[in-house]
């Protein structure tokens, strides 16, 4: 009723890691590769404003491999043991991982 219409949106992911994504998306060669073998991961942010209207911002750490010492918002990811996958193969072999990564999709901001 009222003229809306139902839409929806299918993301098809993998499992990867920030050490397989710092040893292709941020190497120096990473134009070189083809898009098959980037790690290329998907995360979440969040705007979170306090109660008194400020905005919350965190500072990486100077010793991580992308954007050192640079304000971000509260963000993250599933991990893969969050969402019961406990290794690349079980993922592979698994089809109900998809089913069961939108639940912990927002538990990396909470995390933070």
């Amino acid at each position: 009723e009222g003229g809306v219409e139902a839409r929806s949106a299918s993301v098809v992911l993998g499992l990867t890691d920030y050490r397989s994504f710092l040893g292709t998306n941020c190497a120096e060669s990473w134009r070189a590769l083809p898009p098959a073998c980037l790690a290329s991961p998907l995360g979440n942010a969040a705007v979170v404003r306090t109660s008194d209207g400020c905005v919350v911002l965190l500072r990486r750490s100077g010793d991580v491999g992308e954007c050192p010492d640079t304000c971000v918002m509260p963000g993250g990811h599933p991990e893969p043991e969050g969402i019961g996958v406990a290794s690349l193969e079980e993922w592979r072999g698994e089809r109900g991982a998809k089913a069961r990564a939108a639940p912990g999709w927002c538990e990396g901001v909470a995390r933070e």
